[in-house]
Parts: structure tokens; C-alpha cells; sequence
């Protein structure tokens, strides 16, 4: 949906096929307007940008999108969240399976104008593996103003998410004038490297009291990473240890 004319809109995407684009299944409106969407249940396949909410190189985004139970395989970014040049958005990101992207998941708050900017993300239950660069890409900058992110990666272990298989699970850029804040506690986090199982973090400037995160495995993810195995129980934030510690 793009909405120019300033009016608020409720739109839902499902159960289609996108493949083979520069964007799969895009949303976005103009930068006097508010929308509503959910994109759902979805088939995503060889785009440069599978689902993409809040603008693809476009004005701006104020609103709330929900992206659920979502297949995307196969692009160069998987899901892309952003808020360029406007005041704030949020997004719920639940239950997708995201795979062999360069970028799984990537999240943008670009600011340039006069308005301080803000976006809120949240990851539940999603599976994303194997990304050639990183898993979670996030990304704030800001020039005359500053940009926020706030961003819930589990936080529960109702929530938690799969997320393996991939160089760096997590990049994240806070540049000047920018704050980003990451709750990644309770997933299911796998190195590349079966020795190595702590995920590998990339986290550039984003302060200690910005970033919260708390590993956490199980006997039944044993499967999900495989060969990796004997190194999660042989590793001291093994399962057990984490529920003594946090139960």
C-alpha cells in the first residue's frame, strides 16, 4: 500500500508468491499518512529484497506492520525494516522462516531531516539461518537529528528465536547523534563454528546498558544445529547452566 494523500490505510498481504524482483512484497506510504498492514503467510523467493516494510529507498513510514509466518528464501535481504526521514514506526516480526540470504534481517533507522526519528521492532519465534553476512543486521544514523532503535529479539522463551548458521548472528552500527537498544535474551543463538557456539556478535558503539543478552539452548535444538552438539554441552553457558542460573 503507498498512501500519499495523508490518509490511514489497513492492508493485508497473504498467501501469495513474490519471486524474482527487486522487491518481493513492498509497503510503504507517504510521509503524511499511517498505515496498518499485515503480510502473512507469504512465499518469498530470489529477490534482492524479499518483504520490505517502512520504504525502499522512499520518504518515509509511520505506522505498524506485522510480518508472520512468512516463507523467505533465497534473497539478498530477507526482511528489510525501516524508517527513513519520519518521527516513528513499529514492526512485529513473528514466526517467519528466513534463509540463505547475504542479509536474513535487515533493520534501518536513516535519519536526515530536522525530525528526530524512532523505530521499535520486535523478533518472536522466527528461524533465521544461514545468511552470508549477518543474520540481524541493524543499522541507526543520523545527521541533523538523532535516530532510535529499540529492538526485542526474544525477550522470552516463549518468544525465542532460531537464529544459526552464519559468520555474525548480530551487527549492529549506533552511529553519532543515533541510540540503539537490543533486548536479545532467550534465542536459540549457533555459530558457524561448532568449537565457538557463543554467537558472534558484531556490535559497533551501542553501549554495554544498551545491549542485553542471555544464551540460551535446549536438548531438543541439539537437532537444529547438528554437528555443533558436543559443543553445546560441552560449553560452559550450556543449557543446564543457563537454567540454573536464570530459572
Amino acid at each position: 500500500p503507498d498512501d500519499r494523500r495523508g490518509r490511514g490505510n489497513e492492508s493485508i498481504i497473504t498467501e501469495n508468491r513474490a519471486s524474482g524482483n527487486e522487491v518481493g512484497v513492498y509497503v510503504n506510504q507517504g510521509p503524511h499518512g499511517d498505515v496498518a498492514v499485515t503480510v502473512s503467510g507469504n512465499t518469498v523467493d530470489g529477490n534482492d529484497i524479499g518483504i520490505s516494510v517502512g520504504g525502499y529507498l522512499s520518504p518515509g513510514w509511520v505506522g505498524h506492520a506485522d510480518v508472520i509466518g512468512n516463507t523467505v528464501e533465497g534473497n539478498t535481504t530477507g526482511i528489510s525494516v525501516s524508517t527513513p526521514h519520519q518521527t516513528g514506526a513499529t514492526a512485529a516480526l513473528i514466526g517467519n522462516s528466513v534463509s540463505g540470504s547475504t542479509t536474513g534481517v535487515s533493520i534501518r533507522n536513516v535519519q536526515a531531516s530536522y525530525q528526530s526519528a524512532w523505530l521499535s521492532v520486535v523478533m518472536e519465534e522466527n528461524v533465521v539461518v544461514g545468511s552470508s553476512s549477518a543474520n540481524v543486521d541493524v543499522l541507526a544514523s543520523g545527521y541533523e537529528s538523532g535516530a532510535v532503535i529499540e529492538l526485542t529479539i526474544g525477550g522470552s522463551l516463549a518468544s525465542a528465536n532460531d537464529i544459526f548458521g552464519s559468520p555474525t548472528n548480530l551487527r549492529a552500527t549506533q552511529e553519532p547523534t543515533t541510540e540503539i537498544c537490543i533486548d536479545a535474551s532467550y534465542n536459540y543463538w549457533g555459530s558457524i563454528y561448532c568449537i565457538d557456539f557463543l554467537p558472534r556478535f558484531d556490535i559497533t558503539d551501542v553501549p554495554d546498558s544498551c545491549f542485553i543478552y542471555l544464551p540460551f539452548t535446549d536438548e531438543t535444538h541439539t537437532e537444529v544445529f547438528g554437528d555443533c552438539e558436543t559443543a553445546i554441552f560441552a560449553h560452559p553457558v550450556s543449557w543446564g547452566r543457563i537454567k540454573e542460573l536464570y530459572r
